[in-house]
């Protein structure tokens, strides 16, 4: 008569019989539903306070993946992570290293109904606070060598008040199996990780309200594929739903601008789709295209694309167009001038 919880929990199970538990043991610890992270941290940096702020490191460990031995385990811990929500100080905090290039967040996992969803949230004073101020600049940054964040599979990100800059996106003239390894757009690259066999899988979806996507760059060498793109958002799989962002200064070379949306519906069951409102898109750049792009947005076949009360000013390409559409978009009440 002896139950446990789900194998996704295996790792701090609740043995019990009816009406006595035995051991609560290391549960409570799990429950955390507000983690607080600044640029250097505090006190223990296990993140649960202000005074015992983490880092961005500790940020990495709770939602980060990597695809090795321990993934199963790696999934029950974001598990763990679904409704909380991240606090982020003002700060410059540094995405991608030396081993997987940025931040990848999947939740593929075993059981098919379950996804992981939280929210970062920044505009915090450099040492924590309780008021979100425009003043209060959290910035993830690339350091002009990494892109930034990857977001795969089931995983449900909602990200406010975050500037997203000097992300570098670079080439590979084949699609790589491991698509955690590949640095494919700069900033943002979304992707439904698995294959046709696994076509109940949800595809990703990130919120963004109030973000700036400033100063990165995708840069392709020549010849390389349209895998390649995105300087800002590259999405080829899920949902984009961006509220009151900046796109600024971002720039690509050759292939398909600021925002690209494939929507590959040959490799996952699910396509792209892309809402923007109230967002200004301005001073962003196509450098040299080989073929037609866009220089805010490249759409290809298989992707919804709505934009309303955007503003498109500035926008700057040696061939190509502003929005470059393979098929139908929304566009409505939005000003396009001097691009």
């Amino acid at each position: 008569n002896v139950t446990r919880l789900p194998a996704v929990f295996a790792e701090f199970s609740i043995p019990f019989e009816r009406s006595h538990i035995y051991s609560i043991g290391i549960v409570d610890s799990h429950l955390v539903t507000d983690y607080y992270i600044t640029e250097e941290g505090s006190g223990d940096r296990s993140g649960k306070s202000w005074e015992n702020a983490g880092d961005v490191n500790t940020f990495k460990t709770l939602v980060g993946y990597k695809a090795d031995a321990n993934k199963e385990k790696k999934y029950a811990q974001i598990l763990r992570t679904k409704g909380t929500t991240f606090h982020f100080g003002a700060g410059a905090y540094i995405f991608g290293d030396a081993d997987n290039d940025r931040l990848t967040i999947d939740f593929n996992g075993a059981n098919g109904s379950l996804y992981s969803e939280f929210t970062i949230q920044g505009g915090y004073p450099a040492d924590g606070g309780d008021e979100v101020s425009s003043d209060n600049v959290t910035t993830f940054s690339g350091e002009n060598r990494y892109g930034i964040l990857n977001v795969f599979d089931r995983a449900r990100v909602h990200i406010n008040d975050v500037t997203f800059t000097k992300a570098l996106g670079t080439s590979i003239t084949t699609e790589e199996t491991d698509i955690h390894a590949v640095n494919l757009g700069a900033a943002l690259y979304m992707k439904q990780a698995t294959t046709n066999k696994d076509k109940d899988k949800a595809a990703p979806r990130v919120w963004l309200t109030d973000c700036v996507f400033k100063n990165n760059v995708t840069n392709p060498s020549s010849g390389a594929n349209t895998y390649i793109g995105g300087s800002a958002i590259n999405l080829v799989h899920g949902a984009v739903y961006a509220d009151h962002c900046i796109f600024l200064n971002n720039t690509d070379s050759h292939y398909n601008g600021c925002v690209k949306l494939s929507g590959k519906n040959n490799f996952a069951s699910h396509q792209a789709y892309a809402f923007f409102n109230a967002c200004l898109f301005k001073g962003n750049d196509l450098k040299d295209p080989t073929v037609n792009g866009g220089v805010v947005a490249q759409h290809r076949k298989g992707a919804l694309l709505g934009m309303y009360n955007c503003t498109f000013y500035e926008n700057l390409s040696t061939g190509g167009n502003c929005i470059h559409l393979d098929k139908s978009a929304i566009i409505a009440n939005c000003t396009i001038v001097n691009n």
